[in-house]
């Protein structure tokens, strides 16, 4: 399957996508998402770190992929999908950003993009997997999204999160510094990202079990104690055995990862 290199106008369904997407058009909102998507490639190492947080999500991810029919919410430049959807059977993306889905497009023509806002969205069929990489700090209604995702999964279907820890090393050690009054505090570098909040563990967990949820299995992603710039030039093998370490000491590592099924 091919897709054009454009997309088409919003509230309009992509070639394969015979689901429904709701009036909610915000110009506004959608200048937001450029222009964070503008400044974002996590697909590109010698700039930005998320490129290895990528990596380590999709390997704590596949070893629970059921795979059938995938859904993610927020694609960015389709880092997730180019390393996960290769392991699935049908593939769509939910981005609210018009840059991003030309860029997934053109990257992975193999997968489904739909440009819309994810309240917009409304499914025609059921997914075995839902996944929410980095997406629950930035929505105003976390708790309400993640009842939305669990009644669009299938019997047994399974939702994959992860955030960012707000109480991190690093985070702790800004706190140490002086930099910020409490781990949790949304900063500047935060906003810039469109974060809304900071989750710990009680309260990914919190918001997780108030939507109707189940956690089975859960662990920590990385562990760092400086920015992610200085960490760029640091060799694989040192990257992949602070991960190992951080499955384990999940309070703080600088992600957290969740896999969850419905009650």
């Amino acid at each position: 399957m091919t897709w054009a290199a454009n997309p088409p106008p919003r509230n309009s369904a992509q070639p394969g996508f015979k689901g429904t997407i709701l009036p909610n058009v915000s110009k506004k909102k959608s200048e937001e998402l450029d222009k964070i998507a503008n400044g974002y490639d996590p697909s590109n190492p010698s700039e930005f770190f998320d490129y290895w947080f990528k990596r380590f999500e999709a390997e704590a991810l596949k070893p629970w992929l059921y795979g059938k029919n995938v859904l993610e919410l927020g694609g960015a430049t389709g880092e997730s999908a180019f390393l996960i959807s290769p392991s699935c059977e049908h593939y769509l993306i939910v981005e609210g950003s018009r840059i991003n889905c030309e860029i997934i497009q053109q990257r992975i023509p193999t997968i489904k993009v739909v440009e819309a806002f994810w309240e917009d969205f409304q499914p025609d069929s059921l997914f075995s997997d839902v996944i929410l990489f980095e997406t629950l700090e930035h929505y105003s209604d976390p708790v309400s999204l993640l009842e939305r995702c669990r009644k669009w999964l299938t019997p047994n279907g399974r939702i994959h999160i992860s955030v960012p820890n707000g109480e991190s090393l690093h985070r702790q050690v800004a706190v140490a510094m002086g930099l910020q009054s409490t781990p949790t505090e949304v900063n500047p570098g935060d906003m810039s990202q469109g974060h809304l909040r900071n989750y710990s563990l009680d309260t990914l967990t919190s918001d997780v079990v108030s939507a109707g949820l189940k956690i089975v299995y859960s662990r920590g992603l990385f562990l760092k104690l400086v920015p992610n710039a200085m960490m760029l030039q640091w060799n694989q093998e040192l990257l992949y055995g602070i991960n190992a370490i951080a499955e384990r000491r999940i309070s703080d590592a600088a992600e957290l990862f969740l896999v969850c099924e419905a009650q």
